[in-house]
Protein backbone atom coordinates (compact mmCIF):
# COMPACT_ATOMS: atom_id res chain seq x y z
CA UNK A 1 0.00 0.00 0.00
CA UNK A 2 1.65 3.30 -1.17
CA UNK A 3 0.08 6.76 0.72
CA UNK A 4 0.69 10.07 -0.96
CA UNK A 5 -0.67 13.42 -0.43
CA UNK A 6 -1.47 16.08 -3.29
CA UNK A 7 -2.42 19.43 -2.86
CA UNK A 8 -4.12 21.72 -4.75
CA UNK A 9 -4.68 25.27 -5.44
CA UNK A 10 -7.86 26.28 -3.17
CA UNK A 11 -7.92 23.07 -1.42
CA UNK A 12 -8.36 23.99 2.70
CA UNK A 13 -6.27 21.01 3.72
CA UNK A 14 -3.89 18.21 1.35
CA UNK A 15 -6.25 15.11 0.19
CA UNK A 16 -4.77 11.65 0.70
CA UNK A 17 -4.85 9.08 -1.87
CA UNK A 18 -4.10 5.71 -1.11
CA UNK A 19 -2.89 3.42 -3.78
CA UNK A 20 -3.75 -0.03 -3.01
CA UNK A 21 -2.32 -3.51 -4.34
CA UNK A 22 -4.87 -5.79 -5.41
CA UNK A 23 -4.48 -7.86 -2.29
CA UNK A 24 -5.54 -5.30 -0.29
CA UNK A 25 -8.91 -4.50 -1.58
CA UNK A 26 -12.12 -5.99 -0.44
CA UNK A 27 -13.05 -7.42 -3.46
CA UNK A 28 -10.55 -7.49 -6.00
CA UNK A 29 -10.92 -6.13 -9.71
CA UNK A 30 -10.11 -7.89 -12.54
CA UNK A 31 -6.28 -8.65 -13.08
CA UNK A 32 -5.27 -5.54 -14.82
CA UNK A 33 -6.96 -3.06 -12.67
CA UNK A 34 -5.71 -0.86 -9.91
CA UNK A 35 -7.63 0.82 -7.47
CA UNK A 36 -7.41 4.66 -5.80
CA UNK A 37 -9.10 5.61 -2.78
CA UNK A 38 -9.34 9.38 -1.93
CA UNK A 39 -9.53 9.73 1.79
CA UNK A 40 -11.85 12.26 3.55
CA UNK A 41 -14.49 12.37 0.54
CA UNK A 42 -17.64 10.73 0.25
CA UNK A 43 -16.53 7.68 -1.81
CA UNK A 44 -18.04 4.15 -0.71
CA UNK A 45 -16.22 1.82 -3.24
CA UNK A 46 -12.92 2.15 -4.78
CA UNK A 47 -12.58 3.64 -8.65
CA UNK A 48 -10.93 0.99 -11.04
CA UNK A 49 -8.34 2.10 -13.24
CA UNK A 50 -7.15 -0.15 -16.05
CA UNK A 51 -3.50 0.19 -15.79
CA UNK A 52 -2.67 -1.77 -18.60
CA UNK A 53 -4.99 0.30 -21.71
CA UNK A 54 -4.79 3.35 -19.48
CA UNK A 55 -8.62 3.85 -19.39
CA UNK A 56 -10.66 4.78 -16.83
CA UNK A 57 -14.59 3.83 -16.47
CA UNK A 58 -15.27 7.38 -17.27
CA UNK A 59 -16.28 8.74 -20.72
CA UNK A 60 -15.55 11.86 -22.84
CA UNK A 61 -17.82 13.92 -25.37
CA UNK A 62 -15.89 14.85 -28.49
CA UNK A 63 -17.36 17.26 -30.87
CA UNK A 64 -16.84 19.00 -33.99
CA UNK A 65 -19.36 22.07 -36.07
CA UNK A 66 -19.34 24.51 -38.26
CA UNK A 67 -21.56 27.39 -39.35
CA UNK A 68 -22.30 25.78 -42.66
CA UNK A 69 -21.66 22.54 -44.50
CA UNK A 70 -22.06 24.67 -48.20
CA UNK A 71 -25.00 23.29 -50.43
CA UNK A 72 -22.83 21.59 -53.18
CA UNK A 73 -21.79 18.53 -53.47
CA UNK A 74 -18.29 19.09 -52.17
CA UNK A 75 -16.74 17.30 -49.71
CA UNK A 76 -16.25 19.06 -46.40
CA UNK A 77 -14.72 18.12 -42.86
CA UNK A 78 -16.26 19.43 -39.48
CA UNK A 79 -13.91 21.71 -37.14
CA UNK A 80 -13.07 19.49 -34.02
CA UNK A 81 -14.64 21.39 -31.14
CA UNK A 82 -16.97 23.70 -34.03
CA UNK A 83 -16.91 26.75 -35.18
CA UNK A 84 -19.56 29.36 -35.09
CA UNK A 85 -18.27 31.43 -37.78
CA UNK A 86 -16.66 29.23 -40.63
CA UNK A 87 -18.21 27.34 -43.79
CA UNK A 88 -16.27 23.62 -43.04
CA UNK A 89 -13.51 22.76 -44.83
CA UNK A 90 -12.43 20.69 -47.86
CA UNK A 91 -9.36 19.86 -46.19
CA UNK A 92 -9.32 16.98 -43.41
CA UNK A 93 -9.32 18.48 -39.93
CA UNK A 94 -8.49 16.35 -37.34
CA UNK A 95 -8.07 15.64 -33.65
CA UNK A 96 -5.73 13.45 -32.04
CA UNK A 97 -6.90 11.01 -29.49
CA UNK A 98 -5.59 10.86 -26.22
CA UNK A 99 -5.85 7.74 -24.73
CA UNK A 100 -7.56 4.05 -25.98
CA UNK A 101 -11.12 3.92 -26.25
CA UNK A 102 -14.33 2.90 -28.31
CA UNK A 103 -16.47 5.95 -30.28
CA UNK A 104 -20.08 5.55 -30.04
CA UNK A 105 -23.21 7.45 -29.87
CA UNK A 106 -22.64 9.72 -33.04
CA UNK A 107 -25.27 12.59 -32.84
CA UNK A 108 -25.90 15.44 -35.33
CA UNK A 109 -27.94 18.49 -34.48
CA UNK A 110 -28.11 21.09 -36.96
CA UNK A 111 -29.76 24.27 -36.00
CA UNK A 112 -30.64 25.92 -39.29
CA UNK A 113 -31.83 23.31 -41.21
CA UNK A 114 -32.13 24.61 -44.75
CA UNK A 115 -32.65 22.74 -48.05
CA UNK A 116 -34.27 20.63 -50.04
CA UNK A 117 -34.61 16.41 -49.10
CA UNK A 118 -31.57 15.65 -50.73
CA UNK A 119 -29.34 13.00 -47.77
CA UNK A 120 -26.28 14.36 -46.09
CA UNK A 121 -24.16 12.05 -44.81
CA UNK A 122 -22.04 12.19 -41.20
CA UNK A 123 -18.91 9.85 -41.42
CA UNK A 124 -16.25 9.81 -38.74
CA UNK A 125 -12.77 8.81 -40.43
CA UNK A 126 -10.05 7.20 -38.22
CA UNK A 127 -6.27 8.02 -39.61
CA UNK A 128 -7.61 9.30 -42.91
CA UNK A 129 -10.32 6.22 -43.81
CA UNK A 130 -13.78 6.21 -43.16
CA UNK A 131 -15.49 4.20 -40.26
CA UNK A 132 -18.86 2.54 -40.07
CA UNK A 133 -19.49 5.41 -37.27
CA UNK A 134 -22.22 7.44 -39.62
CA UNK A 135 -25.57 9.64 -39.62
CA UNK A 136 -27.48 9.82 -42.61
CA UNK A 137 -30.25 12.62 -43.23
CA UNK A 138 -32.00 14.81 -45.25
CA UNK A 139 -30.89 18.20 -45.69
CA UNK A 140 -33.84 19.64 -43.55
CA UNK A 141 -33.53 17.44 -41.00
CA UNK A 142 -32.56 18.84 -37.54
CA UNK A 143 -31.20 15.98 -35.85
CA UNK A 144 -29.89 12.46 -36.77
CA UNK A 145 -27.89 9.71 -34.60
CA UNK A 146 -26.14 6.47 -34.84
CA UNK A 147 -26.62 4.55 -31.61
CA UNK A 148 -25.70 0.57 -33.05
CA UNK A 149 -22.09 1.48 -34.41
CA UNK A 150 -18.86 1.83 -32.74
CA UNK A 151 -15.47 2.53 -33.48
CA UNK A 152 -12.08 1.22 -31.55
CA UNK A 153 -9.52 3.60 -30.91
CA UNK A 154 -5.88 3.95 -29.96
CA UNK A 155 -3.78 6.68 -27.94
CA UNK A 156 -2.61 8.97 -31.23
CA UNK A 157 -5.35 8.22 -33.79
CA UNK A 158 -6.61 10.82 -35.76
CA UNK A 159 -10.29 11.47 -36.10
CA UNK A 160 -11.98 13.85 -38.31
CA UNK A 161 -15.62 13.97 -39.22
CA UNK A 162 -16.41 14.17 -42.77
CA UNK A 163 -19.86 15.65 -44.40
CA UNK A 164 -20.91 14.32 -47.88
CA UNK A 165 -23.51 15.22 -50.38
CA UNK A 166 -24.56 13.02 -53.37
CA UNK A 167 -26.61 15.77 -54.72
CA UNK A 168 -26.49 19.65 -54.36
CA UNK A 169 -28.70 20.27 -50.70
CA UNK A 170 -30.01 23.95 -52.33
CA UNK A 171 -29.55 26.18 -49.39
CA UNK A 172 -26.69 25.19 -46.81
CA UNK A 173 -27.39 23.91 -43.74
CA UNK A 174 -26.03 25.79 -40.91
CA UNK A 175 -25.16 25.86 -37.41
CA UNK A 176 -24.35 22.03 -37.25
CA UNK A 177 -22.98 20.31 -34.30
CA UNK A 178 -21.71 16.49 -34.08
CA UNK A 179 -20.97 14.57 -30.70
CA UNK A 180 -20.04 11.39 -29.68
CA UNK A 181 -19.00 9.72 -26.93
CA UNK A 182 -15.47 8.31 -25.88
CA UNK A 183 -15.41 5.48 -23.52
Amino acid sequence: MVDRVITGSGATKPVAIRLLKQADLPVPPSADEGAIFIEDLPITRPVFVDSALNRCPMSAILAFGARSISGSTTNRFLFPGGSDSSTAKTTELSMRIPKVGVLRSLHVRVEDPRGNANDVVYTVFKNGSSTGLTVTMQADASEGADVANTVTVAKGDRISLKVTKALSVGAAPRDVSVTMECT
